[in-house]
This record gives C-alpha cells, structure tokens and sequence, in this order.
C-alpha cells in the first residue's frame, strides 16, 4: 500500500506575522540509493498547500491550522457514512474511530507510524509544532528554494536569501505563469537543529510526603505481578504518592498473599532534618 510520511515540519515566519508551511514529505515506497548502495526513502521540503490556493504564498496560524482541520473532516465525512466493509458490515464508523486511526483512511502516516495507526491529533500536533520550530529571514543561514517543472524531469530554480528577494520573485514567476514550489535549498538539517524546541523537562521535586505499606516489622519495597519484595528498612520501602494507591496495595496483599499472617497497614511518612525517611507524626 502506498502512503505519504510526513517527516518534519519547519515553518518560514515573514515580518507581517504570516507563515510559509514547509513540510518534509515522501512516499513510503519511493527510495533514493546513494553511491555506495545504501537506500533510504526518498523524501523533500515543500509548501503544504492551503485550500487549493498555489498563488498565495504565506498564510496565517488560523488559516493553516483551520486547512488541517478541513483535510481531517475530508475523511470524516467520506468515512462516515453507512457502506458495507469487511470490519463493520453495514454499519459505520465512528468519528472517534476515524479520529484514532485517521491515517488508514487518509493515506498520510507521520515519520515513525505505519499510516494504520497515525491519529488525527498526531496529524494536528505535527502542524503546530511548525509554528514552534519556524524559521525568519532574520537568520543569515536561511536561503529558499523556488522551482518549478519545465519538461519533466527538467526543474529551474530560483533563489532568496532574504523576504525581499522572495516576494520579488514571487510575483516574477506568477507574472509568468509558473507552478511554483518551494523548499529550503540548503543547510536544512543544521537550521532544523538549530531551531528545533527541546521540551525543558522540569525537574522533579524532590518528595517529602509520601505513604508505605508495613506488615509485621516489615516494608513493602517493590511489588511485580508475580512477586512481593520487602525490606526491614523504612528507607528503603516504596514510598506511594497518595495513601489510595498504598490501600491498593494493601489489598492486592490481602487477597494474593494469604500466606502473609500479618495485617497489611498504610502509614504515612516524611522525610526528616538528614533526608531520611520518618513515620509522620
């Protein structure tokens, strides 16, 4: 089955507060092969068109978002209808089953998803975070390329290292007429690097609160399906979050662990002047 990838998306932010969506984009079963026979699936920057509309060049965050959401209502609406098939006989499917699993029936996967389990929302998401990752011509290293087909296999290209040169020519190549498309020419895994927003992972607060189970001078210090582990230290047992998912444990004791005679109990515990860990008063 033939499907589209969407590999990465890194938008081109213009002074006025508008976006180019260039999107990195392949068919799964299209490959190129280097010199020394390695392959790897071909794929290119491009304008993701809005609404069929080739001679505009950049639009708004809402006007983009809103074209990814008309594409989503697209199947929505073609899948959504009573016919026969082979899973729901004559029934339908649901919006929240086109939803989930949007990419069977679009034909659009993301980079690392078959197309059967691609979401609508992951679809969303991989939009959005070109607006997070986009690029201006305030950075010296951006350069676009437009091109445009002659004769197939034949391209002409044209370059812009600045918004200036790029609105020229723009309208240049749509006084004469040409379909043009639009990609970075070079360095765009260096700015893709250089512009991508790592998520900051907050660091975890230290706790200092917390519940254990005991039974009989004993601590539970981890639990598996299988297995029940404990310890005689109170620094070393398992400190739960809230006394519900210690009374959890509790019970999964009580009713798997007969053989224990001991009645499991949830204590609450603090950690004290030195660090360790103390029953709470």
């Amino acid at each position: 089955m033939s499907y589209t990838i969407l590999y990465r998306s890194m938008f081109v932010q213009m002074s006025d507060g508008r976006y180019i969506p260039l999107v990195e984009m392949g068919d799964n079963n299209v490959y190129d092969i280097s010199w020394n026979g390695h392959q790897r699936r071909s794929r290119s920057w491009q304008q993701w068109v809005i609404n069929q509309q080739y001679d505009k060049l950049a639009f708004t965050r809402s006007e983009i978002m809103n074209e990814v959401e008309r594409v989503i209502n697209i199947e929505k609406e073609r899948v959504g209808k009573p016919y026969a098939d082979y899973e729901h006989k004559e029934g339908v499917y649901t919006e929240q089953e086109i939803e989930k699993n949007w990419g069977y029936y679009s034909g659009i996967a993301i980079e690392g998803k078959h197309c059967n389990n691609t979401s609508a929302q992951q679809v969303r998401n991989f939009f959005l975070k070109g607006f997070d990752q986009a690029i201006s011509f305030d950075d010296p290293d951006l350069e676009l390329d437009l091109y445009w087909c002659t004769e197939y296999p034949h391209w002409e290209h044209r370059y812009a290292k600045s918004e200036q040169e790029l609105l020229q020519l723009w309208e240049e190549l749509k006084a004469e007429k040409r379909n043009i498309w639009i990609g970075y020419r070079r360095l765009s895994d260096y700015l893709w690097n250089k512009y991508r927003k790592k998520l900051e992972k907050k660091p975890k607060e230290a706790k200092t609160v917390g519940f254990v189970v005991q039974f009989g001078y004993r601590y539970v210090e981890k639990m598996t399906p299988r297995h029940l582990h404990y310890t005689a230290h109170l620094e070393y047992a398992f400190q739960y979050a809230s006394r519900n998912a210690a009374e959890k444990v509790v019970q999964r004791i009580k009713t798997r662990y007969t053989q224990i005679s001991e009645t499991p109990f949830v204590i609450p515990v603090r950690k004290n002047g030195q660090n360790k860990w103390e029953k709470a008063a």
